[in-house]
């Protein structure tokens, strides 16, 4: 082999070593609250089922002036489950899965509880954190499940 054959090999590895890593980091999010228990994710393949973790779009007046931002949260209940609520606590097919911790913001304002009976439409998933403060499905309701993006998470 030429020098010039592994001078161009050389390039090649570190390109690909570069792009490697573009790709790579540019699947890796910063989860922004304690509310999984985890702070880092990677981007997952294939599409979010029950029992995933979750990135969603989100954008509610009560998350900092209504900016657009996103939740990483636990698929705890999906479409075709019956989901209950009975004033206190919500339940996925028969089995308790959050209680309403918190009622209102720390600024005193009341926060909205999500009320549902009754089957999870298609394409809809229940969210939660982990986090008995988690701001999540108990309050913003049922999530699109074609914009939430599958999660692993790292760290």
């Amino acid at each position: 082999m030429t020098l010039a054959q592994l001078k161009n090999r050389r390039l090649l590895a570190i390109c690909s070593v570069c792009l490697a890593t573009v790709v790579i980091c540019d699947r890796i999010g910063f989860v922004e609250t304690k509310s999984i228990p985890f702070r880092f994710s990677f981007d997952a393949f294939g599409p979010p089922a029950k029992g995933d973790y979750v990135r969603v779009p989100v954008q509610h007046p009560m998350i900092e002036e209504n900016r657009k931002t996103t939740l990483t949260k636990h698929v705890v209940c999906a479409a075709g489950d019956t989901l209950t609520f009975d004033g206190e606590a919500h339940y996925c097919n028969g089995i308790k899965v959050d209680t309403i911790n918190v009622r209102h913001t720390d600024l005193g304002q009341p926060l909205p509880i999500f009320i549902w009976n009754g089957p999870i439409p298609a394409g809809k998933f229940y969210l939660l954190g982990t986090h008995p403060r988690s701001f999540d499905s108990r309050y913003l309701g049922f999530f699109d499940a074609t914009t939430a993006q599958k999660v692993w998470g790292i760290f």
